[in-house]
């Protein structure tokens, strides 16, 4: 694989999951709202279980890119100037726009009420209580603080010490998780520090190592069928009357979630390093990756903007070919407006 197909997949697989991030979020709006035992719930989990694997790509590229990608020999000091400080003006810049864009101010201009609300703020912009989606930022920004604690395990090449914290962090994060949901049993032993993050992360980088020929291709059918089937199937069955309300099956720390996103990670791989690196796929591909981030960013806005002029499941019906028009017309508004924004220097650089 030459040095321009590394970036072609990489970029790819982060497109392909920002699109999927949004198809979460407009199937998510009304999943916790339809029967459970009518057929477009029932599509609602489909589409839901099909894009779980979202977030976890999104950390497994990350991981691989500044592990041992492109971005490995990046200094620390430029991963805190350039990466993390754009992380934290992008935190800043949408969580005071989305504070405001759903909590205007309700009493006139003043300054004591001013000062009150940069305030409020910023409690809530340090103690992550912004607007949801924007979770994201405080978790990746952590895995970039300690990457140079993470590079010599990869660097050095000890593999016995990555496979045991890539299994201690899976312990943690899965293993135990699984015992509380079947057992209710919950564990006294906690390492939050090997986070079910640092465990798609580290994976990420382990998987951009593997081999990958068309003899793999079984195995990712393999991962694939049985990682959505372990997410699918159970979230349907045991939210079925008389079960109560259940989301293990679809949450990050699920096996099916972990199988699912192991699979599409290395179908990306697989069959993007196969394009021509200078056709017209690969270079749609690499035009869309810079967008990707802002598109995540300024998605909620158009979303809402659809949701409050009644384009949204329960309005329109039919999931089955709804979820995705909403979800395609989403990311097309949203990456338009990214482009424009990306015109002006400052945009560009520090908020998209």
């Amino acid at each position: 694989m030459d040095n321009l197909n590394r970036l072609v997949w990489p970029d790819t697989g982060r497109v392909f999951a920002v699109w999927a991030m949004i198809m979460l979020h407009v199937t998510g709006a009304d999943w916790h709202d339809l029967p459970t035992n009518t057929s477009d719930w029932a599509w609602l989990t489909v589409w839901t279980g099909l894009v779980r694997w979202c977030v976890p790509v999104f950390f497994m590229i990350s991981g691989f890119l500044f592990l041992s990608g492109p971005a490995s020999g990046k200094p620390f000091s430029k991963i805190l100037t350039q990466n993390l400080l754009r992380l934290l003006t992008a935190l800043t810049f949408w969580g005071a726009f989305y504070t405001l864009y759903f909590n205007p101010p309700s009493e006139p201009f003043s300054m004591a009420g001013l000062w009150a609300g940069i305030k409020s703020f910023g409690i809530d912009w340090y103690s992550g209580k912004l607007h949801y989606h924007l979770w994201f930022l405080y978790a990746i920004a952590g895995l970039y603080l300690i990457i140079p604690l993470l590079r010599p395990l990869v660097n050095e090449g000890n593999k016995s010490i990555r496979y045991y914290l890539l299994g201690a962090a899976f312990y943690f994060s899965f293993i135990q998780h699984f015992i509380y949901w079947g057992l209710g049993i919950n564990s006294a032993f906690q390492v939050p520090e090997l986070s079910v993050w640092l465990f798609y992360f580290l994976l990420g980088n382990e998987l951009a190592q593997v081999n990958l020929t068309n003899r793999m291709i079984p195995v990712i059918i393999l991962l694939l069928s049985v990682g959505f089937g372990l997410v699918i199937w159970p979230t349907w069955y045991y939210n079925q009357p008389p079960h109560q309300w259940e989301e293990y099956f679809i949450g990050n720390k699920s096996i099916g979630v972990a199988l699912s996103s192991m699979g599409v990670f290395l179908t990306v791989r697989l069959f993007i390093s196969q394009i021509p690196a200078n056709g017209k796929l690969a270079r749609f591909f690499l035009f869309m990756a810079p967008l990707s981030f802002g598109i995540y960013l300024v998605h909620e806005f158009f979303l809402q903007m659809l949701f409050h002029n009644y384009i949204r499941i329960k309005d329109l019906g039919n999931p089955l070919l709804n979820a995705p028009f909403i979800g395609l017309l989403t990311f097309v508004l949203s990456a338009f407006s990214v482009w424009v924004l990306r015109k002006i220097p400052v945009f560009k650089k520090y908020f998209l």
